[in-house]
């Protein structure tokens, strides 16, 4: 079980007539496999993407771990060329300002002041929810709920299930700029330069009550995000704050940037800022000292996500931007956007961006891969 994969095609190996028959033969293929799959999240999604069946032959292990191995490098490649095949959907909703998505469905936030939930592989418009007075201007889910922020200066949740809206807050003064929940714990922040963090009252998250407001900033409060520990919020004011989720005090702030901060993605130690001066910085807190400044947008960045990889960024300047994590350098700029790229999202087999200019553009770099698939299998598997 303590064999390496490259071990498994070296000459030394195939030279080995004893050795052949254990690879050949015996459950290696298997274990490597699993053991990949197991800790790599790239590997769990093309898993997902093709629909994989456990092999019933060491010949299939096999055959399954050259396939995804090749995928893997080929996946590598094209995010580094910025090689994607583009899907667009186009909403009909004056204005995409946020969204979310998962293997089925895209939930789209729009200037229309609707909720609008989309098949994500047919592309079509499967409901919409309304209620808001104002723009979608923040949404996140899970299975049971959407939670939206709007410019009419609400809170909704709204039930999955029945598409009906449960509960409406009204605690911010202004425009609710960014929402984010986790566990029992809801994070809200506006234009009333505030920060609020909420208390689950109920089983699924369909009532909260306020638990704690929080001041400092003296501009709008553009984005929130948190984790067990900490609350990261990012403003006009060109600071971001870093607060104790427990007690509410601010216990640092950054001055990455040189104008206000539109954007900001927080993984602990990690902070990805995007502002008004055309730049993203990478912040690592643990540290206390800036990674990268990332420049080539030419206009306000207006949304960043990052992982272990890669940076992506889109812009007022209409473009989406991948950037190599660790080492900081541009690697595409992908230009489908007519307008304002409002949001990015992504995992390793796609970006879906959407913007000013009423679309949605799911950038795949994934798809034609899937499609030459060629492997059989006889049950679902079961990723332990």
């Amino acid at each position: 079980s303590h064999i390496d994969s490259h071990l498994l095609k070296s000459p030394h190996v195939q030279v080995s007539k004893a050795w052949r028959n254990v690879i050949v033969y015996s459950d290696v293929w298997r274990i490597v496999f699993l053991r990949r799959l197991r800790s790599s999240s790239l590997w769990q999604e093309i898993a997902s993407a093709v629909n994989f069946r456990r092999p019933t032959t060491t010949c299939g292990w096999k055959r399954a771990f050259s396939a995804f191995a090749h995928d893997a490098h080929q996946l590598e490649h094209r995010w580094r060329s910025g090689s994607a095949t583009r899907h667009d959907i186009n909403c009909h909703g004056d204005g995409i300002y946020c969204l979310q998505y998962d293997q089925e469905k895209i939930v789209s936030g729009n200037r229309d002041d609707t909720v609008k939930v989309w098949n994500i592989k047919t592309r079509e418009l499967e409901f919409q929810m309304a209620g808001h007075q104002g723009s979608v201007l923040c949404l996140q889910y899970d299975e049971h709920k959407v939670i939206t922020a709007s410019s009419d200066h609400t809170i909704r949740v709204w039930d999955l299930a029945t598409h009906a809206c449960r509960t409406v807050l009204r605690e911010h003064s202004d425009s609710v700029l960014h929402v984010r929940f986790l566990g029992d714990t809801m994070v809200s922040c506006s234009k009333d330069r505030t920060i609020l963090v909420w208390q689950r009252t109920d089983e699924f998250g369909f009532t909260w009550s306020s638990k704690r407001r929080l001041t400092g900033h003296i501009a709008a409060v553009n984005v929130v995000e948190f984790d067990e520990h900490f609350i990261v919020s990012a403003s006009g004011d060109r600071t971001i704050r870093l607060w104790s989720l427990e007690t509410g005090e601010c216990v640092k702030i950054l001055r990455t940037h040189t104008r206000g901060i539109a954007c900001l993605q927080y993984r602990y130690p990690f902070i990805a800022s995007g502002s008004s001066d055309e730049t993203i910085c990478i912040y690592d807190i643990e540290r206390d000292r800036k990674l990268h400044d990332l420049t080539g947008h030419e206009a306000l960045v207006r949304c960043v996500r990052f992982n272990e990889e890669f940076v992506v960024s889109g812009s007022y300047d209409g473009s989406v931007r991948v950037w190599d994590f660790k080492t900081g350098s541009l690697l595409s700029r992908l230009v489908g956007h007519s307008h304002r790229v409002f949001r990015v999202q992504f995992d390793h087999l796609r970006i879906i961006s959407s913007s000013q200019d009423d679309t949605i553009i799911i950038w795949d770099f994934y798809g034609d891969l899937k499609d030459k698939h060629e492997l059989t299998y006889d049950q679902p598997l079961a990723i332990m």
